[in-house]
């Protein structure tokens, strides 16, 4: 059983090729009021993944993330952007607390991702 029902959030993401980028969600239980994931003496983690379709066997990209309060932020450097190829993927962002040695691992967000090709450079 969860220890901190969340409510999963269905975003889409336009990522711009060659360009920094930098979202940010904010997790809310299942009423929709905005619950704090970062730590509070118990071990919390957050992962965030692009993947080109659901069964890829490696990620197109791996988010960086971090739990700030009820935020999770994920980002990618211009370098990370520019080395993927324009198109659509799927993402997801999983948080992950551990209790008495229980883990429980929720689903924050996911989406559809659209890289849309540089222009320049």
């Amino acid at each position: 059983m969860a220890l901190i029902p969340l409510r999963k959030q269905s975003v889409n993401l336009v990522i711009d090729q060659g360009c920094n980028f930098e979202r940010v969600f904010e997790a809310a239980n299942t009423t929709g009021s905005s619950v704090t994931i970062a730590s509070h003496g118990d071990s919390r983690t957050s992962t965030a993944k692009m993947r080109k379709h659901q069964d890829s066997s490696s990620a197109a990209a791996t988010f960086t993330s971090a739990l700030t309060g009820a935020n999770c932020t994920i980002s990618l450097t211009n370098s990370q952007t520019g080395t993927i190829s324009a198109g659509r993927y799927i993402y997801s962002v999983d948080f992950s607390h551990t209790t008495s040695s229980v883990t429980t691992i929720e689903r924050l967000s996911e989406g559809i991702v659209t890289v849309i090709a540089q222009a320049t450079g």
